[in-house]
This record gives C-alpha cells, sequence and structure tokens, in this order.
C-alpha cells in the first residue's frame, strides 16, 4: 500500500487541434533548360510520438524529473521559396534556392524550472528540477541551398558510367523562446543544423556499381536552457560512405 500510495497516482493529460494549410505554387520556363521556381505554403510539425506519450523518468538523488509533455502542440509555418533550376544534357542539373520560413509554437527541449504544489507530478516532488519539451513563440528560418548533380553519359569508354553530385545548406536561424524581446540568433534555435552538405561520385557500368559519398554537418543545439552552460549540444561530423558491389550475372550479386 505504501508503495502504491507513493508511485501509483494516475495522471492525466490531453491535447488536440484541427487546421488547414493552403498554398500557391508557381513555374516559369525562361529558356530552354532553365526553370523558375517560387511558392507561399502553410505547414505543420508535429511533435513526435515519443514527445507526447505520457512518460517521465525521475533521479530522486539528483531530485531531477525528465518528462514527456502530452499537451505538447505541433509547431506552424509559413512558408516563402524561390529557386532556379538548369537542366544540362545529357543528364545534369545545376540549382539554386532562397527560402525563409515563419514558425509560431516552435518545439524545443528545455529546463522548465522546479516543481511546485499542485503539480500533476504529486507534492512529493515539489523542488525537483524539470526538463521537458516545451512551445516557444515565434522563429525565423532564412537559407540558401545550391545542388548539382550530373551523370557523365556523353563520355565514351570506362568514363561512361562515372556521375558526380554535391550538395549545401546555409541555415541561419532566430527566435523569442515565448518571451517577447528576448530573442536569440545563430546556432540557438534547437534542432536546426546551420550548415550541412553532401558530396559523392558513383561509378555504374560492365556490372560494377561503386559509391563514396561523403556527409557534413557542423554542430547544432539539442536542448535549450537559459543558462548558457547547460545547453546540450549535438557535434557535427564528416562521415564518409563507401559501397562497392558487382553483378556476377542478372541473377546474383556481390556487394
Amino acid at each position: 500500500r505504501r508503495t502504491l500510495a507513493e508511485y501509483g497516482n494516475r495522471t492525466e493529460a490531453s491535447g488536440n487541434y484541427r487546421d488547414y494549410f493552403p498554398s500557391i505554387h508557381f513555374k516559369y520556363s525562361l529558356t530552354r533548360g532553365l526553370m523558375a521556381r517560387a511558392s507561399y505554403s502553410t505547414g505543420i510539425g508535429r511533435p513526435n510520438f515519443g514527445q507526447i506519450v505520457p512518460d517521465m523518468n525521475i533521479n530522486n538523488d539528483l531530485q531531477t524529473i525528465t518528462s514527456n509533455n502530452p499537451d505538447l502542440l505541433p509547431q506552424y509555418s509559413k512558408n516563402i521559396d524561390a529557386a532556379l533550376e538548369y537542366y544540362f544534357e545529357p543528364a545534369g542539373l545545376l540549382s539554386a534556392g532562397v527560402f525563409q520560413k515563419k514558425l509560431s509554437n516552435f518545439i524545443f527541449r528545455s529546463n522548465a524550472g522546479t516543481v511546485g504544489p499542485g503539480s500533476i507530478f504529486g507534492d512529493g516532488y515539489n523542488g525537483y528540477l524539470l526538463t521537458t519539451d516545451m512551445n516557444g513563440g515565434s522563429a525565423t528560418i532564412r537559407g540558401l541551398e545550391v545542388s548539382y548533380s550530373q551523370q557523365f553519359s556523353n563520355l565514351s569508354g570506362f568514363w561512361r558510367g562515372f556521375g558526380v553530385f554535391a550538395n549545401f545548406t546555409w541555415l541561419r536561424t532566430e527566435g523569442d523562446y515565448g518571451t517577447p524581446g528576448a530573442q536569440r540568433t545563430g546556432a540557438q534555435l534547437p534542432l536546426f543544423t546551420p550548415r550541412t552538405g553532401n558530396a559523392g561520385i558513383s561509378y555504374l557500368a560492365h556490372g560494377w556499381t561503386v559509391r563514396v559519398k561523403l556527409n557534413y554537418s557542423t554542430d547544432r543545439l539539442s536542448s535549450f536552457n537559459t543558462d548558457p552552460s547547460r545547453r546540450v549540444y549535438d557535434v557535427g561530423s564528416t562521415p564518409v560512405d563507401f559501397n562497392l558491389a558487382y553483378a556476377i550475372n542478372r541473377r546474383l550479386s556481390v556487394y
């Protein structure tokens, strides 16, 4: 009975929403192979199921609670995009685009302060430090992305099977975390990677499939805290993948 009284109390929380998302898109052929695109759209970023299912982790030694938030609202966006795309022979694409996304209720994980009397956790956890997912105020993401890909099918012999690709995305973010005027710029908006890129080379011919791919990403903020020393970051990385396969016949291949 003591265990049930201390740990067996049921807590409940719920949330719901209904939305619509208008958008409009334009494209215009400037010349043969050169395409311009522009769009205005609205969207939604729903919380992951793991963020809203009722669950918590309590550390009595450190007096901390890490809890999901069933009442977490989705984040909404109003987006403006513009791009130029150039298609060239025999099989290639060069593109560049800019975009701006205005977010509201953006989602971030943060220290929510200490648990007080009358909370859903019960008075036995008063004073515990609570970390959970929250909705912020407004945020703006501006970005530039460039991309290049080409398959060298116009070449002869051995070189005919080669292809290359590369792309790069640059982001600048800022948000107010629900506190008007408390604007935070740069990479301090959680879960947005300021710089990302990919590059690779491939060879597909004479039964061989060879691919080398490189991915690049900078550090990004994972969990926000008003105290900079307690912010959590995901460290950037530059992994390289190498894949090799050979088709012995139509029914059998090794890789």
